[in-house]
């Protein structure tokens, strides 16, 4: 199961990230302008990954290699999103809101999970 993650609104927006297995100090994840709508966590070979959307007018998906707290990549959306879900595998994450459902692949990207999130496809 992945570990639990939260995120805030409100100057500097951060995700927390805790490790209750071990004695890890939380990892924060900061790329948020105005807060953190929804964050989740890869599947299968990619729970490395965390994927996250920014709150409101952020207008931003985030990827993370989120152990490291490093920033893959960064992908602007048009349309408020209001929720995030990994597909089984790990290459591919949904976002969702509304009247738009669009999915992402991860190796779309140049480079792959190195580059972040890729273009995605919207489906209306």
């Amino acid at each position: 199961a992945p570990p639990p993650a939260g995120g805030a609104r409100g100057r500097g927006p951060r995700i927390i990230v805790w490790d209750l297995e071990g004695a890890a100090p939380p990892v924060e994840l900061r790329a948020h302008k105005y807060g953190v709508g929804a964050v989740a966590f890869g599947t299968g070979p990619r729970s490395d990954l965390l994927a996250s959307v920014g709150f409101k007018h952020d207008r931003q998906i985030c990827l993370w290699r989120w152990r490291e707290g490093k920033l893959l990549g960064t992908a602007s959306v048009t349309q408020k999103v209001y929720a995030l879900a990994w597909r089984a595998g790990g290459e591919v994450f949904v976002t969702a809101g509304d009247r738009h459902v669009k999915f992402w692949s991860i190796e779309d990207a140049p480079g792959g999970a190195a580059a972040g999130a890729g273009g995605g496809r919207a489906a209306e």
